[in-house]
């Protein structure tokens, strides 16, 4: 059964046209601004850098990474390096060796010389302090030279005083401090003192 004449007309009529709007030229370009063409030169070093990173990039992955040792690694020495700290021990050693050797000389000689007992004045020994400190400078005996010449002391200690000049040689003799804070002196006149907290 065959349509109906007036639907085959619908079907092959073509389609209506709209009318088209014309706009002038000056008007269109009056609406739009003006667009500079595109810079081809910086479009163009964008698309250069980018495709040497993605080179630099799969050459380093093709690249066989080295295997990182989990010992460390020997250093090894050269002659100069060895020769040198041979010379700086060496020097450590010789100079211990020789301090060591001069402490020892040393004490050897302080035990030598040294006596037990320090010299001391035995009659200002006996007395008491305050005793002691009333009695200073009042004994004028004179002090003959083979007292002097007996009166021992260790190395280390001064011995006499002697000034040829003037015709004086005197004993030295150990003092310390009276109770009421003055220094002490020999009781002898002829007699010298040194105090025994200087050096």
């Amino acid at each position: 059964m065959q349509p109906p004449r007036s639907h085959l007309h619908d079907i092959r009529r073509p389609p209506a046209r709209q009318p088209r709007l014309v706009v002038p030229a000056r008007a269109l370009a009056a609406k739009q601004p003006a667009v500079s063409p595109p810079d081809t030169t910086r479009h163009l070093k964008r698309r250069l850098a980018k495709t040497a990173h993605k080179a630099e990039v799969l050459s380093r992955t093709a690249q066989p990474q080295p295997v990182k040792r989990s010992w460390p690694r020997i250093k090894i020495f050269r002659a100069r390096t060895m020769a040198t700290g041979l010379a700086m021990a060496s020097i450590v050693a010789l100079t211990g060796y020789v301090s060591v050797d001069t402490w020892l000389t040393n004490r050897k000689v302080e035990a030598q010389f040294v006596q037990a007992a320090p010299a001391k004045d035995e009659a200002a020994a006996k007395l008491p302090p305050k005793k002691r400190q009333a009695q200073e400078g009042k004994d004028e005996t004179p002090v003959s030279s083979a007292t002097l010449a007996n009166y021992a002391v260790a190395p280390s200690k001064p011995r006499a005083i002697y000034i040829d000049k003037l015709g004086v040689s005197a004993r030295l003799l150990p003092v310390g401090v009276n109770p009421n804070g003055n220094m002490q002196a020999p009781l002898n006149i002829f007699d010298a003192g040194w105090y025994t907290g200087s050096s």
